[in-house]
């Protein structure tokens, strides 16, 4: 028998220093499965970020923080050709 744990928000919260989020982007709904976009994230940067879960009994947990770096700006190049 196995069994599924309904989630009633999300918090990621993420900044560019360990231990120190200055973002958050939150899910407020019902979910199973969640999944979060960030934007306007600086190339070339490494971020530090935690989740943290409430389910519908108002249990909540939050994850070791981890860690990505953004890839390096993107190049443009002009060929000359019209």
């Amino acid at each position: 028998m196995s069994s599924q744990i309904v989630l009633l928000n999300t918090e990621h919260k993420y900044g560019t220093s360990s231990g120190a989020y200055t973002k958050q982007e939150y899910d407020e709904l019902f979910v199973k499965n969640h999944s979060v976009s960030l934007y306007n994230l600086s190339s070339g940067t490494k971020y530090y970020f935690v989740v943290k879960s409430i389910d519908l009994s108002g249990n909540s947990a939050e994850s070791s923080e981890y860690s990505f770096t953004t890839s390096g700006a993107l190049k443009v190049f002009d060929t000359g050709s019209p």
